[in-house]
This record gives C-alpha cells, structure tokens and sequence, in this order.
C-alpha cells in the first residue's frame, strides 16, 4: 500500500502543493478491500501453477499411463517370518498382479502377496519382491526385503518339571547363535531348594505341600538372553527297596556239588527266599554256616524249608569239607573245624530251579560278650575276611546281588509318606531297565509293604526303581535304586592243587587231665605228597587254652608243639601255611582237658558223629534228651561226664545204632559232656563231644 501525505490543514485549510488531504473513514474501507481481493487472486494463481506441473510431463501435458504403487516398500524378516505385502494399480480397469522373487526360491510368495522367509538364513542378505500388472506386464515396481540370520535365543530342558521333596532333577540349555553356552542358574524365589553350577537341581527337604517355583537360566556373555522352567514341588514319600544283602558273619549259605561234595558252585541264601539254578555237574544242594572259625558257634541254627522240605542248619555246619576235587580247595571255608555240611537235596539234574526260603533261628559266632545272635544274614558289620588271604576266600565268590539266569530274585518294598507312616493300598509300578527290561505291578498292605521277584533271562546288569500311586496321584518315588547283574556260567579262577598239612597226636588224646601238656607234631606236603621243608606253620589253639606258636619244618616236612590245659573246657587247635604260594589248613581238632583220662583211640571231634543236640545247648531235666547221630555207630558207648567232678561219668551206657534217649529226670543240674565213640559202617572209629545245660 502507497504511503501518504497527511497534510496539516483541516477540511476548511487551503490546499497545500503536493499534499492530499487524509481519506474519509468510508474512503479508507473502500482501499482495504481492493487490497485484500488482489492477495487472494495472487495465492490461487500460484496453486494452480504448481498443481499444473505435479501432473503435467516436461512439456506440460497431463499424463494419463498406468502406475503401481507397492505397500510397504521395504522390510526386514527373520527365518521362517512372514510379510503381507500389497498393490495399488492407477489408471487401470484391473488391480490384480502377478508376485514373483529375485533371487528364485529364497523364500516364498502366494497369490495374495504373503511372502514367507526361507527356514533358515546364513547370513544376511536381501530379496527384491516384483509386483506385475496382469493386464499391461509392462507395468511393475518392486520392494526391497532385508533377510536376517536368527538372533541369539536360549532353550532351557526339560520345559518343566515335577520333583519330590529331597530329590534332583538335571536340567540343561542350549543357547543358538552364541559360540559361548555358559550361562547363570537361579531359582525364583530364592531359597527353594538349590542349583549348582551345572544345571542340577535339588529340591528342598520336606516340602509339606505343593508350590511352584521357576529355575532360570541367563546367558553369561548376553544378561538380557534367558530363558526358565516352571517346577513343580510336590510332598513325596519314599519307596525303599530291599534284596538279598551281602552275608555278614554267620550268614546262611552252600554249595551246589557234586554226590562226593566236591563244590561246583557257591550259593548265598541270607535272610529271605532264593532261588538258585542247579550248574552243570551238580547233584546236590548243601548248606552251612558263614565263618571262620567253627568251634565257638552257638545257638539253635537256622531253620529253611529247601522246595519246601523243611531243613535245620546248626550253628557248626560247615558250608564244605576240605575235598581235594571242585572249588573246595582252591576256596577254603574257616579252618574246617566245623561239622559237615548238611546235604538238603539230593540227585539234582542240571538247570532244575531249586527254591531256598530261611525259617527263622539264629547263630551266635562265639562269645556272647562279642558277638550277639543273627539271622541268616549274618552280621554284616564283622569282616571275616581279615583273618584269611581274601583273593583265595570263598566268601568272594557269594554275591547275593548277583544271580544265575533264569532264576528268580525277591524284592520287598516299603512304601512311607513324608511323615514316615506306611502307605497302604498304593499301587506301585516297578521298572526295570537294563538286560531284562520289564513293568512289574504290586500293590502295599497295610503296612505299606509288598513282596514281589522278578526272573533274568539275560546276562548283564538291570537297574530296578519304583513308583507308587495312590488315587491317582504319585506319593512315593524310590530312594535306592537297586543295580542286579545277572550272570551267566558263574566264571571261577582256575583250580590249583594244593599241599596239606596234617596233624599228629598221640593214642589217648584227646581227652587229657587238667594240667596235661599236649604235644602234636605236623607234617607239611606238597600236592604231589612230597614233604616240604622250610615251612612257616602257625598253630592256634582256641577256646578254654587259646594261644599261637610259630613253627618251622624240618627237612621231612615235620614241625613239633604242644600247649597246657590249664583251664578246664575243649580246647581246639589248627594250623596253616603257605605252601607253594597258596594258604592251606589243617583240620582243626578238640582236646578236652578233664580231671581224668578217658583213653580213646581217635581224635574227639567237637560235635562230631553228633547230629543233635547241637553244642551248648539247654534243656529241662524233667525231659530226656534225644541224642540222633549221623550214621549208624557199632560197639558204641555213651558218657555224660558232668563238668563240675568229671571224674566219674554222670552216665555211662554202650549201644549200637543212630539214635539213643538219655534220661537225666535224676541228675543235678548244671554243664555236662556228652561223648560218644564207636565204630562206624567201614569199621572207622567215630565219635562226637558236645556241651549241654541241664536245669
């Protein structure tokens, strides 16, 4: 707008040269509004102009082809993601397009334009998507799609998991993308059980109730990078399985041999049932006692029922003799100063399954000060292999965990709640994995226990665990997996002949007066009879005089000694040594040290030609005593010689036969001998001596 001259003058002034005078207020508005009309034509023509070029081409004329616009125009995808691409087609009758990829076949599109990523990307790279008009294919345009390799991830395993009080549950991770696997365990919340290092879990102990908590695992190298596993802890019992334990000090045991007692076989039986596969060679079935040491064994045996024939074991059964065939001398059993063993079964065929069930009774390993009763399993807390050299110990070769193919082992279980208190009426599956895999079923009684056996057909080892299930829910999961291997041919070292030692005595021992001294000499052989010299023999003499010497043989084989019975009571005195690299024994003798002399022509055997009563064993006076022997004795005689005035018999009475009834109504009470000596079937002296309890 033009500046103006305002002139001084008022309306009546005379006109000024060069000056006009200031508009009226209506000549003013007037000016405004031709002002404001030419600012708007001048904005219109502009936005015209520029409207013009948008759709003119360079020489100004509107265009009027066919375009295609892509939406989006770009993306990013990792393996295996998708992307919904789509089309605008202008001046067209028709939208449709035909989708296709550069390169081919890195990943895929449809024909609605959803492309997928191909499954796995190496590294990254990148694909041209082309959308083409189905009606004029020389329109087009494209989009530019960045394929990514995948980004670290973490995988924990298992996903998730259920664990009982006190138990473990191993978990793991994978981490992809990442060169370094390590990562942080942690368990939310804190405190509910503990995790270490590699991923193994353990559940806190007890858990009185169920609760959830999460183990999670953290990249080291990417803290950002985890991953977790819901857990799940539940209140468990515990299902405690049982077998046969390794026998312990006079345990139950024997030997399949052949009719001459010659040992093919050891058998382990303890406290339970058992059952063995007769071996090859074998006719007979004999069991005995686990010792070393025979001549101070005391209570009333053990009672077993052999396929179901009802058999007593004394306390002084010797699971074998000292034979020179089978294992019996490569596997000497104590110092052979027990009684024989008792044959339970006779003319066995090979590969018969015979059953071994222990009764009941017990059997003390010598003085009760000591040694306390056991059952058939022994005390396990005693190692009776000190005293003997253990790679030549027959012990070593009676593994109870262990059993022939084709027999069957007993398991007993015990199911318990948290609390301790047998679960009864549970159902408990039993797996066992391994050589012999199987799913055995049994269900507790009252007492939350269940009794059951399972047969190996397969050489080798088995794994055997259990869980038991109660309304459909677990409340039980083992605690002791038990491990079983299952032989095949029980494999033994090969036998070695052995020497001998035998001992010498005099006519008339061993029943001697207190005071006597007892002399002996030995004689020590090699396996072809030869005598040896230069042999270190260590005697022991047991029970009322005990004591050891060490004596040396001469260029004959032959070694000298002797002991005093200065305490009245049966003495017993072995030898062994070492001849040609093996451990061999004499067979332990008794001598009784009486106030007199009965002249014999035998040594006395403790038990002996006695089959019952058994050593030390009590009766009441007021019934008589069955003496049964075990075999036929000719021109015997009896004594029953009272320990406190031995001088004179308590008894005396001759018979023949295997059985006699001693009548003791009238004589006092208080320890006597029993002894007995005859001739038995082959003319041979025989005799037995045992100690009985009158009250």
């Amino acid at each position: 707008m033009l500046a103006e001259l305002v002139c001084s003058g008022g309306e009546n002034q005379p006109a000024i040269p060069g000056c006009r005078r200031s508009p009226t207020a209506a000549s003013r508005k007037a000016v405004a509004l031709v002002e404001l009309f030419t600012w708007r034509s001048a904005v219109c023509t502009a936005m015209l102009t520029a409207i013009t070029v948008a759709i003119s081409g360079c020489n100004g004329k509107l265009i009027t082809t066919a375009g295609i616009q892509l939406f989006p125009n770009s993306a990013s995808l990792y393996t295996g993601q998708s992307q919904q691409f789509s089309a605008k087609i202008y001046n067209a009758a028709s939208q449709s397009v035909n989708w296709t990829i550069q390169p081919a076949g890195v990943g895929t599109i449809n024909d609605s334009g959803l492309y997928t990523a191909p499954p796995s990307i190496a590294a990254q790279s990148s694909v041209t998507i082309t959308a083409t008009s189905q009606a004029t294919p020389s329109v087009s345009n494209t989009a530019v799609i960045a394929l990514l390799p995948p980004p670290p991830s973490i995988h924990i395993s298992p996903t998730s998991a259920t664990v009982y009080s006190g138990q473990t549950q191993q978990f793991t991770v994978t981490i992809a993308g990442l060169s370094n696997q390590s990562v942080i365990w942690n368990i939310s919340p804190t405190g509910a059980g503990t995790i270490n290092n590699a991923g193994l879990y353990t559940a806190p102990a007890p858990v009185l109730s169920q609760r959830a908590i999460t183990v999670v695992a953290t990249s080291v190298v990417e803290p950002l990078l985890s991953s977790d596993a819901p857990v799940i802890l539940d209140p468990s019992g515990v299902i405690t399985l049982t077998t046969q334990p390794v026998l312990g000090l006079d345990g139950l045991c024997g030997a399949f041999t052949d009719e001459n007692g010659s040992v093919i076989e050891p058998i382990a039986v303890g406290d339970g049932y058992r059952e063995f596969v007769v071996p090859d060679g074998a006719t007979q079935i004999q069991l005995g006692i686990y010792d070393d040491n025979y001549s101070d064994n005391l209570g009333n045996g053990f009672q077993v029922a052999v396929d179901g024939v009802p058999v007593t074991i004394p306390p002084t059964a010797m699971p074998w003799n000292s034979e020179s065939n089978g294992l019996n001398q490569s596997y000497i059993f104590g110092y052979q100063d027990g009684t024989d063993p008792v044959v339970a079964l006779k003319q066995l065929s090979f590969g018969k399954v015979i059953s071994v069930q222990y009764l009941g009774g017990t059997s003390q390993a010598g003085d009760p000060a000591e040694f306390a009763p056991s059952d058939a399993n022994g005390q396990l807390d005693w190692n009776m292999k000190t005293s003997i050299d253990p790679g030549d110990y027959a012990g070593n070769f009676m593994s109870p965990i262990a059993g022939q193919t084709g027999a069957a082992i007993p398991i007993t279980l015990s199911a318990t709640d948290i609390l301790g208190s047998p679960i009864a009426g549970a159902t408990v599956d039993i797996a066992i994995a391994g050589a012999n895999a199987q799913q055995i079923v049994a269900t507790t009684d009252a007492t939350g226990t269940a009794a059951l056996s399972y047969q190996g057909t397969n050489p080798g080892t088995d794994s055997v665990s259990a869980v038991a299930v109660l309304d459909g829910q677990m409340v039980a999961t083992t605690s002791n997996p038990i491990t079983f291997a299952w032989l095949g041919a029980p494999q033994y070292s090969e036998h070695v002949p052995r020497g001998s030692l035998t001992l010498n005595y005099p006519i008339g021992w061993p029943v001697v007066p207190l005071g006597y001294v007892t002399e002996y000499q030995l004689l020590a052989q090699d396996f072809a009879g030869n005598p040896v010299s230069d042999v270190a023999v260590t005697v022991q003499t047991l029970g009322a005089n005990p004591g050891t010497a060490t004596l040396t043989t001469n260029t004959s084989g032959l070694a000298s000694g002797s002991f005093a019975n200065n305490n009245p009571g049966v003495s017993f005195i072995m030898s062994y040594a070492m001849i040609d690299g093996f451990p061999v024994f004499s067979e332990g003798e008794p001598v009784a040290a009486l106030t007199s002399v009965l002249l014999l022509t035998s040594p006395v055997l403790l038990q002996g030609a006695i089959s019952t009563p058994l050593n030390e064993s009590v009766f009441l006076r007021s019934a008589p005593i069955a003496l049964s022997l075990r075999g036929i004795l000719n021109d015997a005689a009896l004594y029953l010689i009272p320990m406190a005035d031995p001088d004179v018999p308590a008894i005396e009475t001759a018979f023949s036969g295997q059985a006699q009834t001693i009548d003791v109504s009238q004589l006092q009470a208080g320890q006597y001998w029993i002894l007995v000596t005859g001739q038995g079937s082959q003319g041979e002296s025989e005799n037995g001596l045992v100690e009985v309890n009158l009250q």
